[in-house]
């Protein structure tokens, strides 16, 4: 039996108004919604006849087979049917409309002998038929059709993001039919969705109750005081909305706590309408909801008006409620326990209640209260979009409109401190032996996807927390950053001893034992007993905050600027022995302390040891000495001369002797480094500057530009090293100066430098430091200055650089080839625009780099001329005579067809080649002579006096024949083609005009698109054929030559061409009596 259920989606239809038709009406209505639903999934994708169907009159139940996604279900089929509905009742009048309800649950059915089972078929007809979708239907008049999910299948599809209907669409509620009750998402497709939601609640908008008593006694009684404030009230639709907020979550605390239990109607109605300015005043000032909520000085003159009209409170109750008015305060809620007598008076009572539900719907309906800096979407809306009974008895359900990780840690968190606030007014009510209300909130966020984030409440555990500060969550992936806070704290010892004695030799060791202990040792100043128990062991506590240590006076040593530097190592280490002595303490009172663990006890004792400090590690894991080794080098780019490590690791002992490609020396095999070390200001930081240039002192052997290139995904293009006297902070691979479009080219993140490797070591009292000391904390303004900063640098070793490469060649071409080739590896962006010729051809967007560019191509680069005879030579621009060589030409543009006829129709007995755009733009910048110099860097140059460089010849009867944008000349350039387009559109004859006259209409002056090959055998063919005068001949030469033009020459289809070209070859075998080999269009067009 069990074997018959399977888990499949069930789906429920029933149409409105069907009993109250008469027999005919109700075949038509049946008839409708079958084909309405058989036209909706074929439409949808979906085979209908496959569902097992079980029809009742206007009612259908069906199971959607596993077949048939169901997501498409939800989705595809629903919109078709809404569609289709509002298609159908578009002309009629309302009586005559179809409107359906849906209904759509998910799990386990069988088929008994009467029908389905299982209780997903009891869910879904519950769902359908309650009371709650036909009241949406029936507020909603707009409405076609109402859909109804259950819990799983709208978290399954629609949260899960399965279907295109944003959970925005839908509204939740609890649907309660006889004995089922359950959570249900109800949809009005094409209906907004406040409709909805208001359609939902409309009769629990507020309990129903006696206008003489209970809670519509006291807000009846609310009219007459607000009148005596009315001025207060003139608000806008946001606090109006959050005060509807606050009323109605007063309302349903009544239905479970009575609000008439604590107090009279007017003095609950005083209480009231204080919550309510309170509110009022808070949003005006938009004061900060951390101090205190509402302005107490406002409060306290609304109270003067009304207490000179109020009636029905006692002057006690007045006196008391404004003392509370200042004590009130969700940062420190126990401040109102310290009002005498506060819970002795109803009305003070009271407001200490309404005021914490007032705040828990201002902070929940305005999350910009919590937090200032919310970005304004998140700010300036209706946060809170329904509140009604929760799940269970005395709990209050608030829905929020947030849609975003933020929004909900700012709900949370207003949840909690108002949590807070009631906890504490709970314990102050029974500490005067009251009952408390029994308040319980709920939140929920109907309309957000990302389910995985959840609120939990945080018990401090002091072992975890003591971890967490001192490991990877304060200082990240570096696993052995206590290594640099104990030889730092070191460092910061010996100094202060050299300050107290000017013989003093200072003496930091760092020794690797074994793989299980590390001892650190220095001869510095050390800590006395008081020191080790204020300082040492206390975690936050720091000698960098003691202003004496600055000054050299007595005092304890620096344990890292936030005080969290020497607790780092609990994070490695299994036990901690530490000695230490001062100067004036003698040898045999050092000081011995052992540590476990942080969060354990420590021991001191007194032990003989020499005046400094030694910390001997037991570590947890064990570490190589190749980890040892990795850990030290990372950590620091140098260290001080008298710091020495044992085993040598090999550190620097300056930055001018560090170097960021160290490590990386395998990858940079057979590349040089020019390296540039001083001092300088960066905005207000003095910093020690360090730039490395990586460049391939011999690029004109290299074959191909990617041919023994570095590693660069390894090392990185332009990388940045920022250090604090010696201590690397962090490394960036790629920077990033500019914000969003305020950069010269945008995407650029690597300042368009290749191989420059940056080092920027801060003075460490100025340091722009975070916490953990492993990022800093710069802005856009510093980022900017350390770019120009950069370009400047650069550009002073720009010359030396290519010096240096020059060095390796021994003639022209080569110096010419080495001087490019390194500009372009320096500069990646010009590799980018390599073959396009751009206004802005220049090798950097930055002037001065620009400009030193320029500088070196002029004073080091060699020209390459080349002479009418093929001769090629080398010179400097200063060398060149413009007098017989002031033309640059493009390399590309040398190698076209036309160029030597343009060559000697222009008289050219020599001239420069530019390989590249760049290039040319260098020549024209760094030209150095008065003769202007000639530029040819497009092939419509070539062509500009076509007449010389290309004649065209106008005779014989073919020429007669030709469309205006075609002329025929003849020569070499050519060769074997038969047609040469002239580059240039914009001109010569367009198109347009040759196909409406004819060339021998159009004055020889004006250069046409294509040009004939006169010399071809297919054009010496048809010249022939025209050759005795005959008309017929000649209208049909003509009429095959304009589709030789428009279908071949002209056609951008290549097959196209050729299918043509096919043709007319065979038809010209009849115009001609000549046969002729079958062309491709390609052969016919010089290359």
């Amino acid at each position: 039996m069990k074997d018959s259920f399977t888990r499949q989606l069930c789906f429920a239809v029933d149409a409105q108004g069907y009993g109250r038709g008469n027999t005919a009406k109700q075949t038509e209505m049946q008839n409708e919604l079958s084909t309405l639903l058989e036209t909706a999934a074929e439409a949808a994708g979906l085979h209908r006849k496959n569902w097992s169907k079980d029809p009742r009159g206007d009612e259908e139940l069906a199971l959607i087979p596993v077949t048939e996604p169901e997501h498409k279900v939800i989705d595809a089929f629903v919109r078709e049917l809404a569609s289709q509905l509002y298609a159908r009742n578009l002309d009629r009048a309302v009586e005559d409309r179809l409107r359906l309800r849906l209904a759509f649950a998910h799990g386990p059915v069988g088929l008994g002998s009467m029908g389905f089972t299982g209780q997903v078929v009891v869910k879904v007809k519950r769902l359908l038929n309650s009371g709650l979708a036909r009241q949406a239907l029936a507020h909603v008049p707009e409405a076609h059709l109402v859909v109804v999910l259950a819990q799983d299948v709208y978290t399954d599809l629609v949260v899960g993001g399965l279907t295109s209907l944003e959970p925005t669409l839908f509204a939740r509620a609890v649907v309660t039919e006889k004995e089922f009750s359950a959570d249900a998402w109800f949809w009005l497709p094409g209906v907004e969705p406040e409709k909805l939601r208001h359609a939902l609640t409309v009769p629990a908008a507020a309990p129903q109750m006696s206008a003489d008593r209970g809670l519509a006694a006291v807000v009846a009684a609310t009219q007459g005081i607000r009148e005596v404030v009315s001025s207060r009230y003139d608000r806008g639709a946001d606090v109006s909305h959050t005060l509807g907020v606050f009323r109605r979550i007063v309302e349903l605390v009544d239905v479970h706590a009575p609000m008439t239990t604590y107090g009279s109607t007017p003095q609950i109605a005083l209480a009231y309408v204080l919550a309510e300015l309170s509110v009022i005043h808070n949003h005006r000032s938009q004061a900060d909801p951390a101090a205190e909520f509402g302005s107490a000085a406002q409060l306290r003159r609304d109270m003067d008006l009304l207490a000179e009209s109020m009636s029905g409170v006692e002057v006690r109750d007045f006196e008391a409620t404004r003392r509370l008015i200042g004590r009130m305060s969700l940062v420190d809620p126990e401040q109102f326990k310290q009002v005498a007598g506060m819970h002795a008076t109803p009305t003070a009572r009271c407001f200490s209640l309404l005021w914490g539900l007032a705040r828990l719907a201002q902070l929940l309906d305005n999350p910009g209260l919590v937090d200032a800096e919310l970005p304004s979407d998140v700010v300036q809306r209706k946060n809170v979009l329904e509140v009604r009974h929760g799940p269970s008895d005395g709990c209050v359900q608030i829905d929020l409109a947030v849609t975003e990780r933020i929004g909900f840690r700012i709900a949370a968190e207003a949840h909690h401190v108002v949590r807070r606030y009631f906890a504490e007014l709970e314990d102050a009510w029974r500490r005067s032996h009251l009952i408390p209300p029994t308040i319980r909130f709920e939140l929920d966020t109907p309309n957000w996807r990302d389910r995985s984030l959840e609120v939990h409440e945080v018990r401090v555990d002091p072992r975890p927390i003591t971890r967490l500060l001192m490991g990877r969550a304060l200082y990240g992936d570096r696993p052995h950053v206590w290594l640099r806070e104990l030889v730092q704290n070191s460092i910061d010892a010996v100094e202060l001893g050299g300050r107290r004695d000017r013989d003093y030799v200072p003496r930091v060791e760092v020794e690797f034992e074994d793989t299980h202990h590390v001892t650190i040792r220095d001869n510095g100043i050390g800590m006395t007993y008081q020191q080790v128990l204020t300082q040492l062991s206390v975690l936050g506590r720091s000698g960098w905050r003691d202003t004496s240590v600055a000054e050299g006076a007595d005092a304890s040593a620096f344990f890292g600027r936030f005080g969290i530097g020497f607790a780092s190592v609990f994070s490695v280490a299994s036990s901690l022995e530490v000695h230490t002595r001062t100067a004036d303490m003698s040898e045999s009172h050092g000081i011995a302390i052992r540590f476990s663990s942080a969060d354990k006890p420590f021991y001191t004792d007194f032990v003989r040891c020499p005046v400094g400090t030694e910390i001997r590690i037991t570590l947890t894991s064990a570490m190589t000495f190749t980890e040892f080794r990795d850990a030290m080098t990372d950590l620091f780019a140098y260290l001080p001369p008298y710091v020495v490590v044992s085993p040598n690791v090999h550190i620097p002992s300056s930055l001018s002797d560090f170097s960021t490609l160290a490590r990386d020396a395998a990858n940079c095999a057979g590349w040089s480094i020019l390296e540039s070390t001083r001092t300088l200001r960066v905005e207000a930081y003095e910093v020690d500057f360090k730039i490395e240039i990586l460049y391939d002192p011999k690029p004109h052997k290299r074959k191909g530009r990617g041919s023994g290139r570095p590693k660069y995904g390894t090392l990185g293009r332009t990388t940045m090293t920022f250090c604090v006297d010696g201590i690397r902070i962090d490394k960036q691979y790629g920077f990033r100066p500019y914000d969003g479009a305020s950069g010269p080219r945008q995407g650029s993140h690597n300042l368009n430098l290749e191989g420059c490797y940056v080092t920027v070591n801060f003075r460490r009292e100025t340091a722009p430091v975070a916490a953990s000391r492993n990022n800093l904390d710069i802005d856009g303004d510093f980022k900017k200055e350390l770019a120009a900063v950069i370009f400047a640098q650069v550009a002073a070793l720009l010359p030396k650089l290519v010096a240096n490469v020059r060095t390796s060649c021994i003639n022209g071409r080569d110096q010419r080839r080495a001087v490019l080739a390194t500009l372009v590896n320096l500069f990646p962006d010009s590799q980018h625009r390599y073959h396009n010729r751009l206004t802005d051809a220049t090798f950097h967007p930055n002037e001065m780099l620009e400009s030193a560019v320029v500088v070196v191509y002029h004073a080091q680069c060699p020209a390459l001329i080349v002479s009418r005879a093929g001769k090629e030579r080398h010179a400097l621009l200063d060398d060149v005579n413009p007098d017989q060589c002031r033309t640059v030409v493009l390399e590309s543009l040398t190698a076209h067809a036309v160029f030597p006829a343009f060559v000697r129709t222009t008289g050219l007995d020599s001239w420069m080649v530019a390989t590249t755009f760049h290039e040319m733009s260098l020549i024209e910048q760094a030209w150095p002579h008065e003769a202007p110099l000639r530029v040819v860097d497009e092939a419509a140059q070539l062509y500009e006096d076509f007449q010389t460089v290309l004649p065209e010849i106008r005779d014989g009867q073919l020429w007669l024949l030709l469309r205006g944008d075609y002329a025929l000349s003849e020569g070499s350039v050519f060769g074997d083609a038969l047609i040469l387009p002239l580059p240039g559109r914009k001109r010569g004859v367009a198109r347009d005009i040759g196909l409406a006259r004819r060339r021998s209409e159009i004055s020889a002056t004006e250069r046409p698109r294509k040009m004939f090959n006169r010399g071809h055998a297919l054009l010496a063919a048809l010249e022939q054929t025209l050759a005795d005068g005959d008309e017929t001949k000649r209208a049909t030469v003509q009429v095959w030559l304009d589709r030789l033009c428009k279908d071949v020459l002209d056609e951008r289809s290549v097959r196209a061409a050729n299918v043509v070209l096919r043709k007319l070859l065979d038809e010209l075998v009849d115009i001609t009596g000549t046969s002729f080999s079958q062309w491709d269009v390609k052969d016919l067009t010089v290359s």
